[in-house]
């Protein structure tokens, strides 16, 4: 999900290469986590009841209901940290109009409709009773897409168009700008719906003309709030005790969403995955900013440095992968649907954990498959 997940970085193959510039390697390994470990949460976020909304299923109140919702609640932070990712690298440097059509929006456009097609046929062969259509195809690739995952290739091709724009923007505004972004976000999106809901039961809603919603959108917030982090902010500042707050702050935003959810299962009597999703994301700034700075802060100091090389290199393997996984998580997952037989009829692995084992098998296949596929000629580029 940095749109191209990796397009900002220099060119770094997934495969594990030696001789590596280990000093880019060092200052760059932070964003290769947040890649892996979003990725992982993207997968997650799409196990259905068999994982993201599996706490809807136990007794409510109960402390595994409290623990599988904060973990549902968590794996939201994946897309806002790829595009968080996006803006720290995409915002540094100026860009002509020509390369961001030509080499950005093309390619990405390019790699949305190949990956379309191999998916759309892969899951209408293996859907009982599936069609194929080209109509059909076309008509969900324009105005819908092919499958739900893929909105994010679409809100990152909006961001590509935009860049110009942002990137003006960064040049020109202080640090003060981006601390008043946030209080933005925490004002509109985290407290007034939570308070609506809460006072009202969401009778009554603020005159969406009063709200300053073209700032606060995706493809807005998140990259600026990532070029501000990553470029702007002075790491000299954090300390152990800046990430230790951060990381309070994020669990306490969980927190606070898995209460929303909660008040509105007791207020609605039902807990769908629609209806549970209103808060989920109500708070997420929070255990955004945590990582990010939790990430960094350790890769850039002492103890992140005393990493064995080997280990930065896997690491810079798979995040260079993470794109391809996206693309293809989807496709796998259907493939791999008898795994969940496998892990909890067989192996009588608890479901919470099996669907982790799901996602870590979905993601290490699509790795191997993202590796195969940069052999063939193109798609390396792509991926």
């Amino acid at each position: 999900m940095s749109g191209d997940f990796r397009t900002e970085l220099p060119r770094t193959s997934c495969r594990i290469r030696i001789g590596e510039n280990m000093k880019k390697e060092r200052n760059l390994i932070h964003i290769e986590f947040i890649r892996i470990f979003a990725a992982f949460f993207v997968i997650f976020n799409h196990t259905g009841n068999d994982g993201f909304f599996l706490f809807a299923f136990y007794d409510k109140g109960s402390l595994t209901y409290w623990a599988y919702m904060f973990l549902s609640v968590l794996c939201k932070i994946s897309v806002p940290l790829f595009f968080m990712i996006a803006g720290a690298l995409l915002l540094r440097k100026d860009m002509s109009f020509k390369k961001i059509w030509s080499e950005k929006i093309m390619r990405m456009a390019l790699a949305l409709f190949i990956f379309s097609v191999i998916t759309y046929i892969g899951t209408g062969l293996y859907s009982p009773g599936g069609t194929l259509s080209v109509g059909d195809f076309f008509y969900k690739l324009y105005a819908k897409r092919v499958t739900y995952a893929y909105w994010y290739i679409y809100a990152y091709i909006a961001l590509l168009m935009t860049l110009p724009f942002l990137r003006a923007m960064v040049k020109n505004i202080s640090e003060n700008y981006y601390r008043y972004l946030i209080v933005l976000y925490i004002v509109f999106v985290s407290v007034i719906p939570c308070l609506e809901y809460r006072l009202s039961q969401g009778r009554v809603h603020l005159y969406q003309q009063l709200s300053p919603a073209w700032i606060l959108a995706d493809i807005v917030f998140w990259p600026l709030l990532g070029y501000y982090l990553e470029n702007v902010y002075d790491w000299k500042k954090c300390t152990g005790k800046t990430v230790g707050l951060w990381a309070l702050a994020g669990v306490a935003g969980i927190m606070a969403a898995c209460y929303m959810i909660n008040y509105m299962y007791g207020v609605t009597g039902e807990c769908t995955k629609e209806t549970s999703q209103t808060f989920h994301s109500s708070f997420i700034v929070f255990p955004c900013i945590a990582i990010y700075v939790a990430l960094k802060y350790f890769w850039s100091g002492k103890t992140g440095q005393r990493v064995p090389g080997t280990a930065k290199k896997i690491i810079t393997s798979l995040g260079g992968c993470t794109f391809g996984i996206y693309l293809l998580h989807m496709l796998i997952k259907e493939y791999f649907s008898g795994l969940w037989d496998v892990f909890r009829e067989d192996w009588h692995v608890n479901h919470m954990l099996s669907a982790l084992l799901v996602c870590a098998s979905v993601f290490a296949a699509g790795y191997v498959l993202t590796l195969v596929l940069k052999k063939v000629p193109g798609l390396r580029r792509l991926l």
